[in-house]
């Protein structure tokens, strides 16, 4: 089977690293595991971690690391609620594989990541967009339900809430409204900005029977490097299905992971009080910037914000330039909206977790 370039990864793996100003990162500056020590009961943890057999862990993640799951993001559910995995990447493809063939049609929210419909169009579903008016940054349901009634053999509808690359979130009654649009069709939901949301956006697995939200902890906990998602589905003959699928890739994710894991989840309220303030002060340094030293026009209101970045227009002057150039120039990551789909060729993705200094351009 031939696939699709991923189109955002492969300008990640050309020049994330070459250049000194990284505009469009997607992350919380990154944890070092002695920031986790810091957090977590010291000894206990070291002891853990240095006792513990470098043996396979269990079929759908320890136990430890379930209850953690439970007890401090998921108390509507129970551990047999979950999936661990390599990532978030591995969680999509083990979800889009096992539930998408060839002929199925899918809603999907645009833009959006591109892994969330291009496993599924490249093994020849349907995608049908979805997509966001850029003037408000947000989609209207109602379009929603209209595609729905054109479309009525639409099996599941895939959204990333909060949105990357747009910032905004839907928030419980809109995701409500969503969910009894559906009339018991699949809800896939990549939740990676979730937990730092900084509006009251819940995971649509404690709202709906079937959904499925897919986490790690790579965004919002700043621990990308430990590479360890979970699938949460009420839904046992799911999971059942993602982890027969699993054993044909990964087969377990990392013990250690696992182990440090369940600390930082026991630990994740300070992580993520810390990540939000963060998150908030770059937020409020973007709006008090001068726009005459951004690149861009700052098309979205600061409450909107949820996640950790946003998708302005480029200010005329910068339309023209592609990605390259202006990396070379400027000695700067940029991620422009070509990353996400030709049409957004005018727009590019800030990140506001890591900020640089937008008056260097």
């Amino acid at each position: 089977m031939t696939y699709t370039p991923f189109i955002l990864e492969d300008l990640y793996n050309k020049f994330e690293n070459k250049y000194k100003h990284n505009f469009s990162s997607a992350c919380m500056p990154i944890l070092s595991l002695e920031d986790i020590l810091a957090e977590a009961e010291l000894n206990k943890l070291s002891t853990e971690l240095l006792k513990s057999k470098l043996d396979y862990s269990s079929e759908f993640g320890s136990l430890a690391l379930r209850q953690a799951l439970v007890k401090n993001l998921y108390p509507k559910l129970d551990e047999n609620n979950f999936l661990a995995t390599t990532g978030a990447a591995e969680a999509i493809y083990l979800v889009t594989k096992s539930l998408f063939s060839k002929g199925d049609q899918i809603i999907v929210q645009k833009p959006i990541y591109q892994s969330l419909f291009q496993i599924a169009q490249d093994a020849g579903c349907t995608i049908i967009e979805w997509q966001v008016d850029l003037k408000s940054n947000s989609w209207d349901i109602n379009e929603l339900k209209n595609l729905l009634k054109l479309n009525p053999s639409v099996k599941a509808l895939v959204i990333n809430n909060p949105s990357n690359p747009i910032g905004t979130a839907f928030e419980k009654t809109q995701l409500e409204n969503i969910i009894n649009s559906l009339e018991n069709r699949l809800l896939i939901s990549d939740e990676v900005f979730q937990p730092l949301s900084l509006n009251a956006c819940p995971s649509v697995c404690s709202l709906y029977k079937n959904a499925v939200s897919i986490c790690d902890l790579s965004k919002s906990f700043s621990l990308p490097g430990l590479r360890l998602g979970w699938i949460a589905c009420t839904d046992k003959n799911l999971l059942d299905k993602f982890s027969a699928l699993k054993n044909y890739l990964s087969l377990r994710t990392n013990t250690l992971s696992e182990i440090i894991t369940s600390y930082v989840l026991d630990s994740c309220d300070k992580i993520l009080e810390k990540n939000k303030n963060i998150l908030r002060q770059n937020i409020n340094k973007l709006f008090s910037t001068n726009k005459d030293d951004l690149f861009f026009k700052l098309n979205i209101k600061k409450e909107q914000i949820s996640g950790l970045c946003i998708f302005p227009k480029l200010k005329e002057g910068y339309l023209e330039l592609n990605t390259q150039k202006l990396i070379e120039d400027k000695s700067i990551f940029l991620a422009f909206g070509t990353s996400f789909a030709e049409e957004y060729r005018d727009y590019c993705r800030i990140g506001l977790g890591i900020m640089p200094d937008f008056a260097m351009l």
